[in-house]
């Protein structure tokens, strides 16, 4: 567990780096911002909540979101006629949009239901901005994906539940929605006190 708490930080640095990149971020500016990003307070906060501190997958969940926006056709083919949609996963980038959301779909709740929510918002986006509805396509098929991919993993739990019944959980208090809500102040500013 410490092995994969330490590796959240290289890869963190890593992921950010390489979308930062592909954008066309100079090197210099494209390693500074992600190194800011993997050291952010956030991430020393989640040190008790492993896959919390395990964000960095988010850039590459912003990649895709940004592909579904800014690419003419990710995922899905509309012939000139417009009368069918066609799956379309010859090109990379729509492999490597299945790839990450089938990552983030194996990485708990969290991180997969803003996933979610957020393709959605670039596939309404997009769909807004272009009259098209091959990002809409593509993002739904994207979410489909993700939530497959989170139903897939929890099986094992849903079926011991339904056979042994649920099992009993930590209570939490309502001061806890305060102190492990991901907030801009608790993201930039210097940690204060004692870690927990």
């Amino acid at each position: 567990m410490n092995l994969f708490y330490l590796l959240t930080f290289p890869l963190t640095a890593v992921t950010a780096f390489y979308v930062f990149r592909s954008f066309r971020f100079s090197f210099g500016a494209a390693l500074v911002a992600s190194l800011l990003y993997a050291f952010l307070p956030y991430h020393f906060f989640r040190s008790y909540h492993l896959l919390m501190a395990a964000y960095y997958l988010v850039p590459l969940m912003i990649l895709v979101m940004l592909w579904i926006c800014l690419e003419e056709r990710l995922l899905i083919y509309v012939p000139e006629n417009r009368r069918w949609f066609r799956l379309d996963l010859k090109n990379r980038k729509a492999i490597a949009s299945v790839v990450i959301c089938v990552v983030v779909g194996s990485c708990g709740v969290y991180y997969p239901y803003f996933s979610c929510f957020l393709l959605l918002v670039a596939g309404v986006t997009a769909w807004l901005n272009r009259h098209s509805l091959a990002p809409l396509l593509a993002a739904v098929l994207l979410i489909g994906v993700v939530m497959g991919t989170v139903l897939v993993n929890h099986l094992p739990t849903i079926m011991y539940q339904r056979t042994h019944g649920s099992a009993a959980m930590g209570t939490r208090s309502v001061a806890d929605a305060e102190v492990m809500g991901l907030k801009i102040t608790q993201l930039l500013l210097p940690i204060g006190g004692r870690l927990y």
